[in-house]
């Protein structure tokens, strides 16, 4: 077809580049001032339809002619959409549509029709186009018009072009992690999300709480426990009332907290003989699998909880030598480490001299007695002396074994070996007495012990025969303070050479002044198959001392006869006896005493 010269002239002022039919569409430059200049590329929000359009570019109604083959390009987001539908749109005029004629469209190097028209004419085509090409392509659609794929002569003109993409978002891909996953007592976590195509979140931390961040941080307190963990990622929607897209991901048991281990043990004694055995109560708490016990004396052992005897739980070990002993005890596991260390804490010593009570003044009524006072356990704040303001704060103890000692050394516990100090309870003032009767007391020491933790030891004093020590707390008589505590006192001394003893008879000491009558605690009690029983007397009298059981009925007669004054020790065998409890009875003169003992085989 013959074209006019008018448009022979304004096509020499077009500025083109040539493409060459069949060229590769993916490398094409479209040439400046045509379609595609002002070229827009909307999503609308509202709409599932997108259209980009192309149109009103300078000099887009002029001839192109068939050796001025050109294209532009659409750029579309396909980034977490799914494309259901797309559809091409170009008007164009003076469209050859003869056979032989045909204007061929390409989008992406793939020929998708011909343009559809009549001579002198605008018509518009409409070209479905397969959705994986867009995809593929990441969003870039270029589209290419071969004028006069013949390679005739004929021209043509392009008004616009729209293109129209249906399409939804895609289903989200839930995924995240987390760090980090465990800690002791509180752990922050940083959750990373890693989810695809989300646009909304949802955590569940699996503790009660949730949150609606991208990325939160989320703290957990809550100890000895396992977390689930739950992210539901949603995709967007474009109008209301569209269905909403979710995707769920769970991770079982993801955090785990622990409780810090808390190591504890007490000792049931601190003090005693060479070969003194100690057992030890371990009170740890928390997460520890593992523990190590260092005694002190050069022995370590180390058992894991659960796996081995109670005896490693709660170990009992053996103070061969005469020393002081610092006891460690390390736990460590999923809680961590910790250690309790004891300086000081087991003392074993050959003068040391096991006490018993004898008499004492009244305690509060709240809190337990003065035989606490010699228990050698001062870790227990429950096995403490009490004694309120105003009382006679005394106690008088008597050697166990009843053998007289030559004293030259006294320590007091004023505090619990764990440091606990309770101001305005603390013992300040204290005096120290010794007797050989029980009746007459001597000062031996006197002192003031400040609020602190441990022993206080004095040796101030040179050596002094006692069978009896008596404690008075002075400032108990303060009445700004609410009570006064004492938790262990501890006495050593060599012991006083006495006479030997045979069974069932009586044996006198070496000092046998006395100035009342007496009859003593058994010792030790509960016994096997030997005990001690100790009687004083002020005046040469007829005695009897007799056993008998819960019967009644008399099992054995220890002494009946004439006995003089002092202090005497009769031993008891009861080996041909069953185990049980007994009881023994004094008659001399006028006084006459009974009291329990407990035989054990």
């Amino acid at each position: 077809m013959f074209k006019s010269k008018l448009f022979l002239t304004l096509l020499g002022i077009i500025l083109s580049v040539s493409f060459l039919l069949g060229g590769d569409i993916q490398n094409t430059v479209v040439p400046a001032g045509n379609i595609n200049t002002n070229s827009e590329a909307t999503e609308e929000a509202n709409s599932w339809i997108t259209v980009l359009t192309l149109g009103d570019a300078p000099g887009m109604d002029e001839y192109r002619w068939a050796e001025d083959d050109f294209g532009w390009t659409f750029n579309f987001d396909v980034s977490c959409k799914e494309i259901m539908e797309l559809k091409l749109w170009i008007q164009a005029w003076d469209v050859d549509y003869a056979e032989g004629e045909r204007d061929a469209v390409w989008v992406n190097g793939v020929k998708i029709g011909y343009l559809y028209g009549v001579d002198e004419q605008w018509r518009m085509t409409q070209f479905l186009i397969d959705p994986s090409i867009l995809i593929e392509s990441n969003g870039v659609l270029e589209v290419w018009i071969d004028i006069d794929e013949t390679e005739g002569d004929w021209a043509l003109t392009i008004d616009y072009s729209k293109l129209s993409v249906h399409w939804d978002w895609a289903v989200p891909v839930a995924d995240f992690t987390a760090t980090p996953t465990e800690g002791i007592d509180e752990v922050c976590v940083n959750f990373t999300n890693l989810s695809v195509c989300g646009k909304k979140f949802l955590w569940d931390f699996g503790d009660g709480t949730t949150s609606t961040e991208v990325n939160p941080t989320h703290c957990y307190s809550w100890v000895n426990k396992h977390f689930t963990v739950k992210l539901t990622a949603y995709n967007g929607y474009l109008y209301t009332g569209a269905e909403m897209k979710t995707d769920t991901i769970i991770k079982e048991n993801l955090i785990t907290v622990y409780r810090g281990t808390q190591v504890a043990y007490v000792p049931d004694v601190i003090a005693g003989l060479p070969e003194l055995a100690v057992t030890f109560t371990n009170n740890s708490g928390g997460n520890a699998s593992h523990f190590e016990w260092d005694f002190g004396d050069g022995t370590v052992e180390k058992y894991i909880h659960g796996t081995q005897a109670k005896e490693k739980v709660h170990p009992t070990h053996t103070y061969q030598k005469e020393g002081l002993y610092t006891v460690k005890l390390k736990g460590y596991g999923h809680g961590g480490e910790d250690i309790m260390e004891l300086k000081q804490l087991i003392l074993v010593d050959k003068k040391f001299a096991a006490l018993e009570l004898i008499s004492s003044g009244a305690t509060m009524d709240t809190c337990v007695g003065w035989e606490c006072a010699v228990d050698q356990n001062a870790m227990l704040l429950d096995k403490q002396v009490h004694v309120k303001p105003g009382d006679d704060a005394w106690a008088v103890f008597g050697f166990a074994d009843t053998i007289a000692r030559k004293i030259d050394k006294i320590r007091l516990c004023a505090n619990n070996l764990l440091g606990t100090c309770y101001i305005g309870h603390e013992l300040k003032d204290f005096q120290i007495m010794t007797s050989m009767d029980g009746v007459n007391f001597t000062d031996c020491m006197c002192g003031t012990i400040n609020c602190h933790c441990g022993f206080d030891t004095y040796d101030e004093f040179p050596p002094v025969e006692a069978k009896y020590i008596k404690v008075v707390l002075k400032n108990a008589r303060d009445e700004n303070a609410p009570c006064i505590a004492l938790h262990e006192i501890q006495v050593f001394g060599d012991k006083v050479t006495i006479a030997p003893m045979a069974k069932g008879i009586v044996a006198d000491n070496e000092i046998s002044t006395v100035t009342d009558f007496m009859l003593s605690q058994n010792y030790p009690n509960p016994f096997n198959p030997v005990t001690m029983i100790n009687v004083n007397l002020p005046n040469s009298e007829y005695v009897t001392l007799k056993v008998y059981n819960v019967q009644g009925q008399e099992v054995a007669s220890l002494v009946d006869g004439q006995m003089e004054t002092g202090q005497h020790r009769i031993a008891f065998d009861a080996s041909k006896l069953q185990s049980g409890t007994y009881f023994y009875e004094i008659k001399a003169g006028q006084f006459r005493d009974i009291k329990r003992m407990i035989f054990i085989k």
